[in-house]
């Protein structure tokens, strides 16, 4: 299959990467439960993306809960999946369909 063919699948593919980041004195105040949530309704509203998806990093309890209590579900355990601070990291993935 020539590489551009490949692209053109991921462009039509509908789906989309979410993520966020909350400084350590705003942890536990619920800021990116809420704001996840009103960002994943958004965009299944406002446009044709049909599936969101999340990688948090192996550890990150806190974050998976989020992703949870927004209504994402784990697919996956990615090992050695991204590099952070130069060692392999693994990830868990999760998704949030929204099926017409």
């Amino acid at each position: 299959m020539p590489f551009s063919d490949a692209l053109r699948r991921l462009e039509r593919s509908r789906t989309a990467d979410v993520g966020y980041w909350i400084a350590q004195p705003f942890w536990g105040k619920g800021i990116a439960t809420q704001a996840l949530a009103q960002l994943t309704q958004h965009i299944f509203k406002e446009t044709d993306i049909i599936r969101l998806q999340a990688l948090v990093f192996d550890g990150n309890i806190a974050s998976c809960r989020v992703l949870e209590k927004c209504g994402y579900i784990q697919e996956a355990f990615l090992k050695c999946a991204v590099f952070k601070e130069d060692q392999p990291i693994s990830t868990y993935l999760y998704s949030c369909l929204n099926i017409p």
